[in-house]
Formats: structure tokens, sequence, C-alpha cells
């Protein structure tokens, strides 16, 4: 199996080994999930081992006169062991894969639009988990702009709107309820309101709510975390709105006490004080 990547006169073994890694690693996920047991991966361990060695082989005896098509199968076999690496919860060992991709002559965007989409797909992902919230937007933007829009794509595009969408509430970034919607994400809408309105009391509930989706995908405490600080600044800005007459001449400002009411109605928490104010104007002031 290895011959084919050693010399250029072994194109005809490359269609034959390419369909044997990918039974090998779709094969090996539903054995895997069949077993149900979460935390028990046999069959995809020892699948690692051999897609690691046919990419390293690969890797290593790629040069610049070797064909594109050795190098589109050495990304497909990047892109197989991604995935295997975010189903067994082993994205630890994605750098090294990803930096020895970044070694490849052939430019990314020079490779099918499917492998193209998939890699950055995964990277973009890995990255939002890194808490690297811009270089997993890039990622996963250009994942999105790139992939198919016809109806047989549709759940592809599904699963990188759903991480594009995560990565840009961090920054502040909303989706409106027709996209959501035209996803199947509708589930959302109410978490969506709370960010927008400043709802923290609210937003955590809905976050308590859609923990079946957001905790498999690893994003649970990104977005409960991440999203904290913007929905405070909504709020503040949502005070400032309401009780400040931008008309008149006198300086614009608004009391603690004025954001000590907001701050309890929306987190529901009357042990709320000024300290608590005062502490988090601060912390956005700082940030």
């Amino acid at each position: 199996l290895f011959i084919c990547f050693r010399t250029k006169d072994s194109l005809c073994l490359t269609s034959l080994v390419t369909k044997w890694y990918r039974f090998l690693a779709h094969e090996t996920i539903r054995l895997d999930r069949s077993l149900h047991q979460p935390g028990r991966y046999p069959h995809a361990n020892q699948s690692i081992q051999v897609l690691l060695r046919l990419f390293r082989d690969a890797i290593e005896k790629l040069d610049n006169n070797v064909t594109s098509r050795h190098t589109s199968t050495a990304l497909d076999l990047a892109n197989l062991t991604l995935r295997i690496y975010f189903f067994t919860h082993t994205t630890r060992n994605c750098p090294s894969l990803m930096e020895s991709v970044g070694r490849i002559s052939f430019p990314l965007i020079q490779f099918s639009r499917a492998q193209f989409v998939t890699y950055k797909y995964y990277t973009g992902r890995y990255k939002l988990l890194q808490h690297s919230v811009s270089a997993a937007i890039d990622d996963l933007k250009l994942a999105f702009r790139h992939c198919w829009t016809n109806p047989s794509a549709y759940v592809n595009r599904r699963l990188i709107f759903f991480n594009l969408m995560v990565a840009r509430l961090v920054v502040g970034a909303l989706p409106c309820p027709g996209v959501l919607e035209n996803f199947g994400y509708s589930r959302l809408i109410p978490l969506i309101r709370a960010y927008k309105q400043g709802r923290i009391a609210d937003f955590h509930r809905a976050c308590e709510a859609n923990m079946d989706l957001l905790l498999p995908s690893g994003n649970y405490c990104l977005v409960r975390e991440r999203c904290i600080m913007p929905i405070y600044r909504n709020l503040i800005q949502r005070v400032f709105n309401l009780l400040v007459d931008r008309r008149s001449d006198k300086p614009l400002f608004v009391s603690f006490s004025n954001i000590l009411a907001a701050l309890r109605l929306s987190t529901q928490d009357p042990t709320q004080d000024l300290m608590d104010v005062e502490c988090l104007l601060t912390s956005m002031i700082s940030q």
C-alpha cells in the first residue's frame, strides 16, 4: 500500500488505496459507536496508527515533481485523521498534523473543493476549541464560503455554520432569526435574543436548554463563559439608550444606582451591590 506514495508510476494504486483508507476510517467510527462505551475507541485508535503511517510516508516522499494526485491523497489522509481525532476527543494531536500539511508546497486552494472545505472546517474547529477565535473565524469563513450550496451539501454547510456562529457570538456578531431557521437552529433564537437584550439569567437558561447541542461540539463552555462580557456590554448600552437624552446639552452619564438596578434584574440576583457594578465597569473599560 505504501508504494503508491514512493513512485510516479503507481497512480493505478492511488485509487485503490484511497477507497481502502476511506472505508477504514468510516468503518472504525461505526464500530466504535456501536460499542456504546463513551471514552473507549479501540478500533479508531488502531486506524489512526495506519492513517498516520500512510500520511507521514506521503509527506516524506512528496517533492515538486510529484503529481498533484499524490498530494491530494495526502490531504485526504489528513482530513480523515482529523475526523478521527475529533471523534476520539484527542484533538491535542492536531497541531503536529496541521504543521505537516503546512509544509505541502501545493497551495491548499488548488485542491478539490471538498478537501479544502473539510480541512478548513477541522482546523477552524480546533482553533475554536483553543479559544483562538479570530483564527477560527477566518478558517470557518473560508470553509463556509467554498462549500457547495446544492441540497446535497446542506448537512456540511449546517455543521460549518454552527461553529462559525459560535465563534462570531464571542466577538459580538449575532445571526438573524431567519438564517437560524434556514439551517434548522430555530431553538437557538431565545439564546440570541437574551444575548442581544443583555438578559444574563435568561441567557444561562437558554444555554442549559441547548446543552445537548452545544456540549457534544465542545462549544458549551466557550459560549457560556466568553459571551458574558458582550452581554454585559449590551445591557449597559440598553440602559444608556433608555435613560440618556442625547439631545441634551448636559454631559451624558448613567448613575451607578441605575446600572445596579438593571444588573439585578438581568441576573435575577438581588445580592449584587455597587461594588459589583464598579468591578464590572472597570473590567469593561480595561478590555
